[in-house]
């Protein structure tokens, strides 16, 4: 607005001064011509306006200032005639022009244009493909001749956490590790240098990259593969490694009548999946879940310690959540914060 109000009053400054201008200049001929009409023998072209002395008369006779009568002459001499003003330079001011001037575009042309630059960047930050399906699981780890090694899902864009923990759920510290394509995963632990630490997290860098891992777990001769796939429909934000054996924490070692392997249904109940068959049961205690499997077990899924009765087989995942196999019973014996605690179990 100050930019506008200052292009106004140079536009009347500049009005004024021609003005006078004009009127000097009319001025001025108007007393030469009257001067020269007072002087004797004098004779004017009426084509051209000018006044001719006669070369008889000395220059020092010609009056060098007004004669008498200048002012009659002056005041017969007709009104002149001002040219127009230029369009658009008066007192009205042509705002829109003056408005694209300053500020280039108009206020619509600005709000399309940052339109069109956010479609842009929505398009050029949407994936391809459909987004992965976010999912957590667990895998075991085999250490014997000819086992599988587990398989990872990623996705680019997406980090996946890797925690290793040992057959009591307790973590094993990775002293090292090794990624097949450096150049297509990024893989970094949550702390570094840290040599008692149990997790890794892994950024893929395209969307079907492909490589494997190897680790290096503390006091295991034996390092564990496990290999990297992208470009699936879901994608592992966490997994939990377990590892067959008894690691450098293992809080509860493993007794002669335990089972040598982990069982596939208490593995699939840590993640929350019932046994296909397994009947729902009622149970007292919110911290505990439990089913009735085809095989006459009960099989309960909690994060308390259970004491009584022995159970058959268990599984514990590396936040605390433990899955049990046991017989048939009414009431479970659990400990919770140092404190023993019955559960009933109903609903058989």
């Amino acid at each position: 607005m100050r930019e506008l109000k200052g292009k106004m009053m140079a536009t009347k400054m500049k009005r004024t001064a021609i003005l006078a201008a004009w009127s000097m200049a009319m001025a001025a001929a108007a007393i030469t011509t009257s001067a020269n009409a007072q002087v004797p023998g004098a004779e004017s072209n009426p084509l051209s306006g000018q006044v001719a002395v006669p070369a008889s008369i000395p220059a020092s006779q010609i009056p060098a200032g007004p004669v008498q009568g200048q002012a009659a002459a002056v005041a017969q001499q007709p009104p002149m005639t001002l040219p127009p003003l230029p369009a658009g330079r008066g007192d009205k001011v042509d705002v829109s022009r003056v408005m694209g001037d300053v500020f280039g575009l108009t206020p619509n042309e600005i709000r399309q244009l940052r339109r069109q630059a956010d479609e842009h960047q929505r398009a050029a930050s949407e994936a391809p493909t459909t987004p992965p399906k976010p999912v957590t699981t667990s895998v075991v780890a085999s250490l014997a001749p000819g086992a599988t090694p587990p398989v990872v899902r990623l996705a680019p864009g997406f980090a996946t956490s890797i925690v290793v923990t040992d057959s009591s759920g307790s973590p094993w510290p990775i002293q090292n590790f090794v990624i097949g394509n450096a150049s297509s995963m990024d893989v970094k632990r949550p702390v570094e240098r840290d040599p008692e630490g149990s997790s890794l997290s892994i950024v893929p860098k395209g969307y079907y990259s492909q490589s494997n891992l190897v680790l290096y777990l503390k006091g295991l001769a034996t390092p564990v593969s496990m290999t990297f796939i992208t470009g699936q429909k879901q994608v592992d934000y966490r997994v939990d490694l377990r590892v067959l054996g008894s690691g450098p924490n293992a809080r509860v070692p493993q007794s002669a009548g335990m089972p040598a392997g982990t069982n596939s249904q208490l593995l699939s109940l840590l993640e929350g999946v019932a046994p296909e068959g397994a009947k729902a049961l009622r149970v007292s205690d919110p911290a505990a879940q439990a089913w009735m499997a085809k095989t006459g077990h009960v099989l309960v899924r909690t994060n308390l310690q259970i004491i009584s009765p022995a159970w058959i087989g268990s599984v514990r995942s590396a936040d605390g959540t433990t899955a049990y196999e046991m017989p048939a019973v009414p009431s479970i014996l659990c400990l919770r914060d140092g404190q023993i605690t019955s559960v009933s179990l109903q609903g058989w």
